[in-house]
């Protein structure tokens, strides 16, 4: 991927567990915007006792113009207003993958996806301010847990050089795989700046709801007969 066409990853905060059903957000049109979206976070601030942002405001939950954080435990800080989750990720295992993690299971967006998927981030922590908010989650279908404590075994690797398991894995299209939005794997894959093309968790998922594909789950594909699975996996 080139840096500059990452997905910045918001906040990855999404609902049954934070007390709303999705079809809470039944309607929202696809690529509208995340205003409304899933990853509109007015909506799950003041569950939990959280409080509100005063102004309104729907970036600031992540994103701020001055002041930003600094953590040394993530090598991709798009203006982050929010605190980084130290935890240390295990991450999927098997002896189908023909590759291996390259540093970090969460380089890149996913370790600031994971401020929410871990429970380790109170959805109000942010602009210097720690948070009130008690975060509950799980590990189920349905919840957003997806490295809760640290857990990513059961889900679907991240952070591994792409285009070095595709050349090995002749069941793997190459990065110029397209996704039915016209998005190209190669533009979403993250540059770490050592050569490495990463996998991570906006490889997949729109955290902005920007693309106009969008079914439900912020992906750049249809789930439809598979659409979506099919551009990376040869089957």
């Amino acid at each position: 991927m080139k840096t500059r066409n990452i997905v910045i990853a918001t906040l990855c905060a999404v609902t049954l567990s934070l007390g709303f059903a999705f079809t809470s957000f039944a309607g929202i049109d696809p690529g509208t915007g995340i205003v409304n979206s899933k990853h509109d976070m007015r909506a799950y601030a003041t569950l939990n006792g959280g409080s509100a942002d005063q102004f309104g405001r729907v970036c600031a939950y992540c994103h701020t113009p001055h002041h930003a954080i600094e953590d040394i435990n993530a090598d991709y800080m798009p203006l982050w207003s929010r605190s980084v989750t130290a935890e240390t990720f295990i991450e999927y295992g098997s002896g189908t993958i023909d590759g291996s993690v390259v540093d970090d299971p969460v380089a890149g967006p996913s370790r600031l996806c994971m401020g929410c998927h871990d429970g380790a981030v109170a959805i109000d922590a942010y602009y210097g301010q720690p948070g009130t908010a008690t975060m509950v989650e799980g590990d189920a279908f349905l919840e957003i847990g997806v490295g809760l404590g640290g857990d990513l075994t059961n889900d679907h690797p991240i952070g591994f050089d792409y285009p070095t398991v595709a050349g090995l894995d002749n069941e793997i299209n190459d990065d110029t795989a397209t996704f039915a939005g016209g998005v190209q794997v190669a533009d979403v894959l993250f540059d770490d700046g050592l050569g490495n093309n990463i996998m991570t968790c906006s490889t997949c998922h729109d955290v902005h709801n920007s693309s106009g594909v969008v079914d439900g789950w912020f992906l750049y594909g249809y789930q439809q007969d598979s659409n979506f699975c099919i551009t990376c996996h040869d089957k």
